[in-house]
């Protein structure tokens, strides 16, 4: 099944080219099968977080703002167009700790319940209770809904992806 709002194929698409490696290439430089990056590159899947926060982090050459423009350009049109967004500006602080911490401490920072954010993401409250408690990571999609909807600025974003790789 296609997963069209998730434009991360046409990114790693435009990438390889720049970067002049192929799938089996930026497979070994990411750690990342090549047949992952194939399913990626057609849109056949949901992408797992830390696999997109691999790709990001070494073998793609991508600074702060293109990061986070992925990952905004990856928040599905529905969530754009029913969420005002007000944004962190890029001086305010990020928090540390583990992504679980992270993830919940921005929810609190906004003043919003899990099951506010949860119907805003599309996402049961179930499943961000798990996310917050450390259980299990957000999908890439999940992910984006949630730093576009908090208005996470490039600096939280950042910190966040790069969080899930040491997890």
């Amino acid at each position: 099944n296609l997963i069209p709002e998730i434009p991360i194929g046409d990114y790693l698409r435009d990438l390889l080219r720049k970067s002049l490696l192929n799938q089996r290439g930026l497979g070994i430089n990411s750690g990342i099968h090549h047949s992952t990056i194939a399913r990626l590159l057609s849109g056949r899947t949901d992408t797992r977080l830390k696999t997109v926060a691999a790709l990001l982090e070494k073998p793609l050459p991508l600074d702060k703002a293109e990061i986070y423009q992925v990952v905004i350009d990856s928040v599905p049109a529905e969530i754009k167009n029913n969420s005002p967004r007000l944004v962190y500006r890029e001086e305010a602080p990020v928090i540390t700790g583990t992504f679980n911490e992270q993830f919940k401490g921005y929810r609190i920072a906004r003043h919003m319940c899990v099951r506010a954010l949860g119907k805003k993401i599309g996402l049961d409250h179930s499943v961000l209770y798990r996310i917050e408690s450390g259980d299990i990571l957000p999908t890439f999609r999940n992910f984006a809904s949630y730093s576009y909807v908090l208005g996470l600025n490039t600096k939280q974003v950042e910190t966040l992806l790069y969080t899930v790789l040491t997890t």
